[in-house]
């Protein structure tokens, strides 16, 4: 069991006494398990934004839960913890922005890794942009959408701003000669003939 279900779970241990209409909701099939614990979750942050006083509206969120997807009850939760304290809203937001990073990191193979945690808008404005260029192209696009994904994001940077690449490159190489060396871009792998090749005519 990963962390994320571990924490899932003990947040719904820690606030099952006080939501047992929404137990009650999901044992009877009304809901699914992570409805309950969208709903821990969301009363924990209540409480402790407005104080362990605070009304916690649960039939409210469970009416909703019963209608909605686990997704959109996610935005419902989000709009009322907006509602229960703004400002808390606010800082747990700018928190989320702070948390922000990217690494590529180059592997043993010589390809590279990619491991970031983007913030909510930052995230948006990059799945938007590669949305549109990560869809199949014909029947023929046999890509799965991880590779397409790869490919939208490669292509959007191309696309926006002018990309110089200085590669060194032997004449035996573009010739395709036996033994001939491969090409190189300082600081990255050797390149293959076809990269190369891939490079200088843009397809």
């Amino acid at each position: 069991m990963g962390e994320g279900a571990v924490k899932d779970r003990l947040a719904v241990g820690s606030q099952l006494h006080k939501l047992w209409e929404s137990a009650t909701a999901m044992q009877k099939g009304e809901i699914g398990f992570p409805h309950l614990v969208q709903m821990a979750h969301t009363a924990s942050a209540v409480w402790r934004a407005c104080g362990s006083t605070h009304i916690f509206e649960e039939a409210k969120l469970l009416e909703r839960a019963r209608t909605e997807s686990v997704g959109r009850f996610w935005h419902t939760c989000q709009n009322y913890l907006h509602a229960c304290n703004p400002d808390r809203f606010a800082d747990a937001a700018e928190e989320l922005v702070e948390q922000r990073e990217l690494s590529i990191r180059r592997r043993r193979d010589g390809a590279y890794t990619f491991w970031g945690r983007l913030d909510p808008t930052g995230a948006a404005v990059v799945k938007t942009a590669l949305a549109p260029l990560a869809k199949r192209r014909g029947k023929e696009d046999n890509r799965t959408f991880k590779q397409r994904l790869h490919d939208a994001l490669v292509e959007h940077a191309a696309e926006n701003q002018q990309t110089h690449l200085n590669v060194t490159v032997a004449v035996e190489t573009l010739l395709g000669l036996p033994r001939a060396p491969a090409a190189e871009i300082e600081g990255m792998p050797p390149l293959a003939q076809r990269t190369v090749e891939r490079l200088a005519c843009d397809c």
